[in-house]
């Protein structure tokens, strides 16, 4: 029988060295500071989020609406198309890569997660994978999105789900693992304020 120090990962040899974090510890640290002084903090408006994280290295498009109480881990790693949303405590913890389309909604609490480990290492080694979040996409609130996972053109993960593999355009998906429970009618979004809209089945309605 294994002792249960070779059951077990050993953390204490856990290690980064072969992660290219992007940017020098220096930076690293400023920006630490500058986003929770001006970024995550209380104070409102998307102006100066929107400035500073372009000036860290964020591409960050026109009319992007971005929330107090929003993270970024390594805002160099960050694309946001035009006219998106960031809500409130929304979290975008992006070892990897996240590229976030034009019109795009996450919504309060949302958590994107780039970053893993490998349970069958006894170091316990970091794994990262990029997402992709395309255009006009809805990631409700607390919403959780796993590293890796594409989510489609249109689609829409409902409050609280976790999507653990990639969601198809323009479905909507709920639970954990979130799977797919309506179909988001792009003809819907298409259609203007003054023509008669398509009734919805009950289950395209209770989205959130």
């Amino acid at each position: 029988m294994l002792a249960a120090k070779e059951r077990f990962p050993n953390l204490a040899d856990f290690g980064t060295a072969d992660f290219v974090r992007g940017r020098s510890r220096a930076v690293e640290a400023l920006w630490l500071a500058v986003q929770w002084a001006f970024v995550s903090s209380w104070l409102p408006g998307s102006a100066h989020r929107r400035a500073l994280l372009r000036l860290f290295g964020a591409t960050i498009g026109a009319g992007v609406v971005i929330k107090p109480g929003v993270r970024v881990k390594f805002p160099w790693r960050l694309e946001i198309g035009d006219h998106s949303w960031i809500g409130e405590d929304a979290w975008i913890d992006n070892l990897a890569p996240v590229a976030i389309g034009r019109d795009c909604c996450l919504s309060q609490g949302a958590y994107l997660c780039t970053g893993s480990h490998d349970w069958k290492s006894r170091t316990f080694d970091l794994i990262t994978k990029g997402i992709r979040v395309e255009d006009g996409a809805w990631i409700a609130a607390k919403a959780v999105v796993a590293p890796g996972v594409v989510v489609g053109e249109g689609a829409v993960l409902v409050l609280g789900s976790v999507a653990t593999r990639d969601l198809a355009p323009w479905g909507i998906y709920r639970g954990n693992p979130a799977e797919r429970i309506a179909e988001r009618r792009a003809e819907i979004l298409a259609s203007s304020p003054t023509e008669p809209r398509p009734i919805l089945e009950a289950a395209e309605m209770d989205v959130v």
